[in-house]
């Protein structure tokens, strides 16, 4: 990447060359005598122009051949490639680029020296003139001379593109329709303007000017319907398709792809806020580390809550702020409101004021769908999540317990497992705490003994309540005995436990401990059966002739 410093001392470079090579031009090149009036009127036009273009997409098609045309023919080349010069300074300055950022435009001053030059002379050397003639025949020649300037421009634009970020020409490949019906529009105004300036002068100027602001007002309208009717269908679409996604990181990421392909950003994050640290969501949430400049500004986003769209100049120390690997120059940034914590929708570009009134409306509009869908697959979520827990201890219940078993049960079919085993724990004269310490306190226990069950189980495992103060866990992929070593593990550490309990006593609430033990059965598959059916039947059978019979505070296994 060069530095700004680089940047100026090249563009001064171009600048330089340019100039030199446009005086050799006019003192090779016959010119005709233009009044100081008709060049700053012309030159006025040719700004107002260059900086009020076509729009189609996500791309803007700024083209003044329509002026050059008259000056082509009435004043020569020299005069239209000093227009051309003018023009592009005029259009890098109102873009409020600085001077060290001009990094565009040694591209643009080639691009529009080199072109009109290499058309004159191909056009001239097939023995054309540039002077009166028939109106058919002068739109043939205006038609070739376009042509050869618009193909030289596309091998340029197409060399330099990936290599120069943030060029913002026309992509042909993208808008070949509108590129096409664009340039038969400006060959067309081109050549009724020389005609008719001929007989009509300034007027005829002032004519053709009126007609292009109002055919490029009517293309702008007719486009920026066209992308509201092409987001309302990214929306609609985004909101009829939500239910399809299985999480909410998918519903963000499908979010995310819209509005990249709503807005042409190159770079969307939905941001959180938290007490430590803001996450930035792509594809996966991650945390990122960031200064204290780039802190505030995000802290004052939240805090504000409104949209903020920011260019460059207000953040050049802030550039990748995002740690992105783009040249960020335009940025908007959307709250995203009714989230469990603060969030905000981020657009990057690479592009000055790459982001429009239209645009940002249509990212509201997805925000909203997408709030929408969050709410919806949380709702859903959360049904989910009830309907599989027990209310009390919030483990897995029958119900879950039952549809994990027929999963299991297809696994063996198909062979995708080989072992199962099942263990079922039963706390010890559960009945008997119950009675002698109210079933408030029983509950208790068994939400507290819920947690330490949970937290001694491995996560691969299945641990379900199974009814009372039973409860199952499923072990895929382990023989009894691993299964029996583990229910023996379970066994002794529970014993070693203590749960705090509330009593009344003489009127005054006390706090005691008291400990538990368990019961456990053991069965596997294949040892002991192959159907997964009366796996914990027989699991369920040496927990109490093995193990309660037995007397208690042991592990069993089926025999």
């Amino acid at each position: 990447m060069f530095s700004n410093e680089n940047k100026i001392r090249s563009n001064a470079v171009v600048f330089l060359v340019v100039t030199i090579m446009l005086a050799l031009l006019f003192d090779k090149v016959p010119t005709h005598q233009m009044d100081i009036y008709t060049f700053l009127g012309l030159l006025l036009v040719t700004i107002f122009a260059a900086c009020y273009p076509l729009k189609y997409g996500q791309m803007e098609r700024i083209n003044i051949f329509w002026i050059m045309i008259p000056v082509l023919y009435l004043y020569g080349l020299p005069l239209m490639i000093l227009y051309y010069q003018l023009a592009i300074f005029a259009f890098l300055l109102i873009s409020r680029m600085k001077l060290g950022n001009f990094s565009h435009y040694p591209i643009y001053a080639m691009v529009f020296f080199v072109g009109p030059l290499l058309s004159y002379t191909i056009i001239t050397i097939f023995g054309f003139e540039f002077d009166t003639m028939p109106f058919l025949q002068m739109l043939l020649v205006n038609c070739l001379f376009y042509a050869i300037f618009a193909l030289f421009s596309g091998v340029v634009i197409m060399t330099l593109n990936k290599q120069v970020k943030g060029l913002n020409l026309v992509k042909y490949k993208e808008s070949l329709f509108g590129e096409v019906l664009s340039s038969i529009f400006f060959v067309l105004l081109g050549t009724a303007l020389y005609t008719n300036f001929l007989m009509y002068g300034k007027y005829a100027v002032v004519g053709a000017l009126l007609v292009y602001i109002i055919t490029v007002k009517i293309y702008r309208n007719y486009d920026a319907t066209l992308q509201k009717s092409a987001t309302l269908e990214n929306v609609m679409e985004f909101q009829v398709n939500f239910n399809d996604y299985e999480t909410q990181q998918q519903i963000t990421k499908e979010f995310l792809q819209k509005v990249i392909l709503v807005t042409g950003a190159k770079q969307v994050s939905v941001v959180y806020e938290t007490e430590e640290h803001f996450i930035f969501n792509n594809a996966q949430p991650e945390k990122r580390y960031i200064d204290r400049f780039q802190l505030n500004l995000l802290q004052k986003v939240f805090a504000e809550n409104k949209i903020h769209y920011i260019k460059k100049r207000a953040y050049l120390q802030m550039e990748h702020w995002l740690e992105t690997d783009i040249k960020t120059e335009s940025l908007l940034v959307i709250p995203i409101d009714q989230f469990d914590h603060p969030a905000m929708l981020v657009l990057e570009s690479d592009a000055l004021f790459a982001f429009n009134k239209v645009q940002v409306e249509h990212c509201k509009l997805l925000v909203t769908a997408y709030k929408t869908a969050l709410e919806h697959k949380s709702v859903i979520e959360e049904t989910i999540y009830k309907s599989e827990r027990c209310a009390l201890t919030n483990l897995y219940n029958y119900r879950y317990l039952t549809e994990r078993i027929e999963e299991m049960e297809l696994q063996l079919v198909q062979h995708k497992m080989d072992n199962i085993s099942a263990i079922i724990l039963d706390i010890d004269h559960f009945k008997r705490l119950n009675d002698t310490y109210g079933h408030e306190n029983g509950n208790s226990i068994l939400k507290e003994f819920a947690a330490h069950l949970q937290a001694l189980v491995d996560e691969q495992y299945v641990l379900a309540r199974y009814g009372g103060e039973e409860f199952v866990i499923l072990l895929p992929n382990t023989t009894s005995d691993e299964a029996l070593k583990l229910a023996e593990h379970y066994r002794q550490v529970i014993e070693t436990l203590s749960f705090q309990i509330t009593v009344l006593e003489r009127q005054l609430k006390k706090e005691m401990a008291v400990h538990v033990t368990v019961s456990i059965g053991v069965a596997s598959i294949p040892e002991h059966t192959n159907k997964l059916s009366d796996l914990i039947t027989f699991a369920d059978k040496a927990l109490y002739v093995g193990a309660k019979q037995a007397g208690r505070n042991r592990v069993a296994i089926f025999k």
